[in-house]
């Protein structure tokens, strides 16, 4: 279910911006599976155009463009400028508008481009981890009859039908993933403790009463945070398996955050330092995101390795 859920965020996530006509081959309605491929697109793409219609999203060639460019993995256009012409977009809407000033006509392309880019290239990768939709074609030729306004080609008994059955193998997909993530975070809570009881064996290692250890790389000189602090700190972060998933000093800037706002293993941690400070942190997976990780670079049940410079507090 959560690629499911991360396919439909993204739909709301582009609401914003927009897309014009879509051509492919067509392939008679004659069996289960075309029906299927073809009713599901189309479910999916009314679901796109009442959205898209609310936010006044234009379908048009630009859109167009884009969404095949995403959906063949090319490069994308404008990839140096869509988010500045996103940003001008999104100052045109207000909470007492319904009718937002548009762009000029070349940065309206840009966002009509760069929004099909985004959404053909999401929904081609949706339709690489399922496997009830078996024409592909037949789902892009409904998801755009629909987009596009055009009436579909299954009847209103046989749209249903179609409807229950996606349910239910959306409700199957969740089962699925449930139980391996449930599988997934059993297996990583064990390499962890293992991991933290040998990690606490080691020369410099300190264990907190919540299970927190730590190691002082570097000791500072100034002041202590509170629980109510401001920190601005520079941070790399690992899997035990060495696996790197974050750092500041390879986006060369450091993160300034209030200190509540984090996970506790770096509360607890952050507690302890000074300012000018560099500590290592082991933090349990009860003390990190547990079992409901949403990133991806983090699986369930992980205990996460920090090395953590406190530069600076307000």
């Amino acid at each position: 279910m959560k690629n499911i859920k991360i396919f439909i965020i993204v739909a709301l996530a582009v609401l914003l911006i927009a897309g014009g006509g879509f051509a492919f081959y067509y392939h008679s309605l004659n069996n289960e599976n075309n029906e299927r491929s073809y009713g599901g697109g189309y479910l999916y793409g009314s679901s796109y155009r009442s959205m898209f219609s609310e936010q006044q999203v234009k379908i048009d060639e630009s859109f167009t463009n884009g969404f095949n460019d995403g959906k063949d993995g090319k490069k994308m256009l404008y990839e140096n400028v869509y988010q500045d012409v996103f940003d001008k977009k999104r100052k045109t809407f207000s909470e007492n508008t319904k009718s937002p000033q548009n762009l000029d006509e070349n940065n309206e392309k840009i966002v009509s481009y760069s929004v099909g880019y985004g959404t053909g290239k999401d929904v081609s990768n949706f339709l690489t981890k399922v496997d009830y939709f078996k024409n592909k074609n037949q789902f892009y030729i409904a998801y755009f009859d629909a987009l596009e306004g055009r009436k579909s080609k299954l009847n209103e008994a046989t749209l249903n039908k179609v409807k229950i059955y996606l349910e239910g193998e959306f409700l199957k997909t969740h089962e699925k993933q449930k139980a391996q993530i449930n599988k997934t975070y059993t297996d990583n809570l064990k390499k962890g403790e293992n991991f933290l009881a040998e990690n606490a064996k080691k020369e410099g290692i300190k264990t907190t009463e919540t299970g927190l250890q730590y190691k002082i790389l570097k000791e500072g000189n100034g002041r202590k945070p509170t629980s109510k602090s401001t920190v601005t700190v520079n941070y790399k972060g690992e899997l035990i398996d060495g696996t790197e998933f974050d750092s500041s000093y390879k986006r060369g800037e450091p993160i300034t955050f209030p200190l509540e706002n984090v996970i506790l293993g770096w509360q607890q941690g952050l507690l302890l330092m000074k300012e000018g400070a560099k500590y290592q942190f082991f933090i349990p997976s009860s003390l990190a995101y547990g079992k409901d990780s949403q990133n991806e670079k983090i699986p369930p049940g992980s205990v996460l390795v920090f090395e953590v410079e406190l530069l600076k507090i307000k």
